[in-house]
Formats: structure tokens, sequence, C-alpha cells
């Protein structure tokens, strides 16, 4: 049984944290957990994909540290990219275009669990009637059998 430790999302803040109850980590048997990092997680920017904010550090070259991605993937032997691109739709319009891409893009990073897992997840992207200052939210449901994950992610903000 593959079991991973539980993190959950906090849609207030609009990320997630690792869950510690009572005396230590909690467990997660289900999909949950690697659903949600599969759609929230930072996955690299493509060559050829624009980046909202470049990202500059004293400690890397604007170049290294610009397209993002999570630092795990380093460790990876097979070369996969863990997470989604949703990142890079911050700045986008709310359009239908919009909601089809972040589809795509959170779709990307499900794939892996899907593959990993050998369960089919079905994912559903939606505009919210919520509109943070100066944008909307997009509201990313996955489900794979009897779990169920959803994640708002800020749109033009």
């Amino acid at each position: 049984m593959t079991c991973d430790i539980a993190i959950r999302y906090d849609p207030a803040q609009g990320c997630c944290d690792l869950v510690y109850e009572g005396h230590g980590w909690q467990l997660d048997t289900t999909p949950a957990t690697p659903m949600l990092v599969a759609i929230v997680a930072h996955r690299r920017a493509n060559a050829d994909d624009t980046v909202p904010n470049p990202v500059a550090s004293p400690l890397a070259p604007a170049s290294l540290v610009a397209r993002g991605g999570w630092p795990g993937d380093a460790l990876d032997s097979q070369g996969r990219r863990t997470g989604s691109r949703l990142w890079l739709l911050s700045r986008a319009k709310a359009t239908e275009q919009t909601r089809q891409l972040a589809g795509a893009y959170a779709g990307e990073g499900l794939e892996q669990v899907e593959n990993d897992r050998g369960i089919a997840i079905a994912l559903k992207a939606a505009w919210s009637n919520l509109k943070p200052p100066g944008g909307k939210y997009l509201i990313l449901t996955a489900l794979a059998g009897e779990t169920a994950v959803q994640v708002q992610q800020a749109i033009g903000t």
C-alpha cells in the first residue's frame, strides 16, 4: 500500500501544510496528497513559456531560477517534473482559453499521479464567483474514485 505524509489545502491562504496531529505526522493512503502536490507545486516552466514575474536572486543567476521548478525534481532519476504550470497564469486574463489552459497545466501534473498509482483522475476547471482584487478564482477539482481534491487558483491578480 502506498502511503504519503498527509498534506491539507488551506483555501484561505492558498497553500498546503503538512498535517501533524497528536503525537506525529498523519499518513495518507489515499491519492489526495499526491493530487494536491501535482496541482499546487510549481512545475518548471518550459523554455517557450512566458514567465509572469521573473525571479532574481543574489545566490543564483536569473536564467537559472526564472523558470521556477520544484527542487525535488533534481533527485528524480527518470527526469520527470513534479507539479503544474498553473503559476504561469497568475497574470492571465479570466477567459475561456485561460480556463482550458489551466486544466491542461493541472492535467500535466495529475498524469504522473495516474501513472504512478495506476488510477484514473477526472479534472474539472471552473470559474468561481469569488473575485480577489484585480482578478478571479479558478476552481480546480480532481476526482479519483472516492477521493476528491479542490484547489482555488487566483488568476489575473
